[in-house]
């Protein structure tokens, strides 16, 4: 019987040489629409642009308790930042698109938000059901996926553990705190300063070919999306009856 991919994910995390790279150059993404391929080709993203992106989220809270995440303005904000230059498309003049006075907005706004689903993707997408708090309450497993190159249809399959100090009674108030905004405002820049003053050290992650090592760089390079599953995690479940820093 062939695995899952949840199954697969982990089994092939397991393998010490399967680190996944934050500092890895972002692919060209790439779509068709009517039977033309346009391209979209971005520079890496910087801690900056995660902010940034998480700055242009908003959560509505429903009446029974559920929330609903916009991210279209998010989406677009992003697009602007990174977006280099684009193929496939045709302008009057018969210039570049990047080189019109209304670059990036000149290239069809349900292009920009695919653009950026799919670099997203590409960037490592959480599978948020492998999501796992260990025992001692400060470490965080779970899966990652990522897209392998332009045309393939392989994924790669990453575990990535994240290991924290003990979180504070001041921490979990703070969490806490974050989980109640509305409205326009956002929790996940909340979730990633808590992570950035938590994190310790992590494992699965790869920098210029080798595990990041030491507190700020980890907190300069992690994915934002990474680190705002982690700290969730992390800070979501019940404090330890015993060993708890108030």
């Amino acid at each position: 019987m062939a695995a899952s991919g949840k199954e697969h994910g982990e089994q092939q995390g397991t393998n010490a040489k399967n680190l996944f790279p934050l500092d890895a150059p972002e692919p060209v993404v790439s779509f068709q629409r009517n039977g033309r391929v346009f391209r979209h080709i971005f520079r890496r993203l910087t801690a900056a642009d995660h902010q940034a992106y998480c700055d242009g989220l908003s959560t509505e809270f429903t009446g029974d308790g559920r929330s609903c995440v916009y991210t279209d303005v998010a989406r677009l904000v992003l697009y602007a930042r990174a977006i280099q230059r684009v193929d496939g498309y045709q302008t009057r003049d018969g210039r570049e698109p990047h080189e019109l006075p209304n670059w990036p907005d000149c290239v069809p706004r349900h292009h920009r938000l695919t653009a950026i689903e799919l670099l997203l993707k590409n960037r490592g997408f959480v599978m948020v059901d492998t999501l796992r708090l260990a025992p001692d309450g400060k470490s965080v497993s779970f899966v990652v996926t990522r897209d392998e190159g332009e045309t393939s249809q392989k994924e790669g399959y990453y575990r990535v553990i994240h290991r924290f100090l003990a979180p504070k009674i001041q921490h979990r108030k703070r969490f806490l705190r974050a989980m109640k905004m509305k409205g326009s405002r956002n929790p996940h820049a909340a979730f990633v300063k808590l992570y950035d003053e938590l994190i310790e050290r992590v494992n699965g992650y790869s920098v210029s070919g080798r595990e990041p090592r030491g507190r700020e760089t980890i907190a300069r390079e992690m994915d934002a999306s990474h680190k705002g599953f982690a700290v969730f995690t992390l800070l979501s479940a019940a404090p330890a009856t015993r060993g708890e820093v108030h």
